[in-house]
């Protein structure tokens, strides 16, 4: 009972940190391993999922990817956000670039530590989302003018607090066994990103060795597929036609 009291940590927190030990706490450049990156929950084309369907609002589109993207990378953060601290994280990081928090265009910009800054821009990003009269959520209710600046204000701030996990905090989450759903998360946010330019070309250029390793673990797992086709085809006696099968789109 001695963990119920505070005492000791709990038993399956003891074993994650044996985990994440086994991986060692120092990330470098174990989010390029192209073995922890082929691991993906979803097979699904990023690409056509992205686009926006005929007859959909483009702005009722990034609406709700919007609000998607912000509980699945805030559902991410918090797996890992016990080994996010001050000390592991005295600023606020993506890959080698460093980031500085600033709360409008006309303030100064703060050096905050990597939790700070995600737990403000996590709060920002919400208060944003249930602002009805940004992100409306009544029908015939009309987005303000300023809504695509807002969504891209939004979508920066995501793909900061997701790119940091992705960089800072790979290895924890292959230890917890998070790093297929990292690695859906940051494609198909990547991928979202580029069809409607929600992030800037220089801020994207940060983790530009992790989406083009993405996008050499998606093809190189396509050939294996198209491969095994092949042969399984052969065998048959199919005929066997090309397949365009690599869809993924770095920024």
């Amino acid at each position: 009972m001695d963990w119920l009291m505070g005492k000791k940590a709990r038993p399956e927190r003891e074993k994650e940190r044996e985990r994440v030990g086994a991986w060692g706490t120092g990330d470098c450049s174990l989010y390029l391993n192209p073995e922890l990156l082929s691991a993906r929950v979803t097979d699904s084309d990023l690409a056509l999922l992205s686009r926006l369907p005929p007859l959909v609002e483009r702005r009722e589109w990034l609406a709700s990817h919007a609000t998607m993207f912000f509980n699945l990378i805030n559902l991410q953060f918090s797996c890992v956000s016990e080994f996010c601290t001050a000390e592991s994280c005295p600023c606020m990081s993506i890959g080698h670039t460093q980031l500085c928090w600033q709360d409008g265009e006309r303030s100064k910009k703060v050096r905050v530590t990597a939790p700070q800054y995600i737990d403000l821009a996590l709060s920002a990003t919400q208060r944003l989302l249930t602002d009805d009269s940004i992100f409306p959520t009544k029908y015939g209710q009309d987005f303000l003018p300023c809504f695509e600046a807002v969504a891209r204000k939004v979508f920066r701030l995501l793909f900061h607090v997701a790119a940091h996990v992705a960089t800072a905090h790979f290895s924890t989450s292959a230890s917890l066994g998070l790093h297929p759903h990292l690695n859906t998360l940051i494609s198909h946010l990547l991928v979202f990103a580029h069809e409607f330019n929600l992030i800037p070309a220089d801020e994207a250029a940060a983790i530009a060795s992790l989406a083009s390793a993405l996008l050499a673990a998606r093809a190189s797992e396509a050939d294996s597929h198209k491969l095994a086709g092949s042969t399984s085809a052969s065998q048959r006696g199919d005929d066997v036609s090309p397949v365009d099968e690599n869809h993924f789109v770095a920024p």
